[in-house]
């Protein structure tokens, strides 16, 4: 059998096609083909999936460090603050009062520190990207196989 250069003048390799028009694939080339490039599409899903999970739990372990902050910040108000706050505030108003005054002014510190938190939480990026890409991928393989 005689080889022919192709249009680049080099020779193609055994069964693979010079892309002249009057040339068909055989199907167990086109089934090869849609595997193979299935196969790559899959891995290659895979792959961005993994990079997208590793950046939304970076984005998220902000968020989660900023909540323990706001509870390491808490007790350490609770601990260091509410005896001098209680002591200071004796002085000029009943026990009662003064223990209440403190306790909400650490309600407030607080809660501020969980809404910063949760609000870093929720802006995070999720995987949109891979969902996107895997239906571009679905639709190409439905084509592929149509064709």
């Amino acid at each position: 059998m005689d080889v022919q250069p192709d249009a680049r003048g080099g020779v193609p390799p055994d069964g693979a096609s010079t892309g002249s028009p009057n040339e068909r694939r055989s199907i167990s080339e086109i089934v090869r083909s849609v595997v193979d490039g299935i196969t790559q599409l899959f891995r290659q899903e895979v792959a961005l999936a993994k990079i997208e999970v590793t950046q939304a739990l970076s984005e998220r372990a902000f968020g989660i460090g900023v909540i323990v902050l706001g509870g390491v910040f808490i007790v350490l108000v609770v601990v260091y603050l509410a005896a001098a706050g209680v002591a200071a505030l004796d002085l000029v108003m009943p026990a009662w009062a003064s223990r209440l005054l403190v306790a909400a002014v650490c309600l407030v510190l607080g809660g501020i520190a969980f809404l910063v938190g949760r609000r870093s939480l929720r802006t995070a990026s999720g995987v949109e990207r891979t969902k996107a890409s895997v239906k571009e991928d679905l639709e190409w393989a439905k084509q592929q196989i149509a064709s």
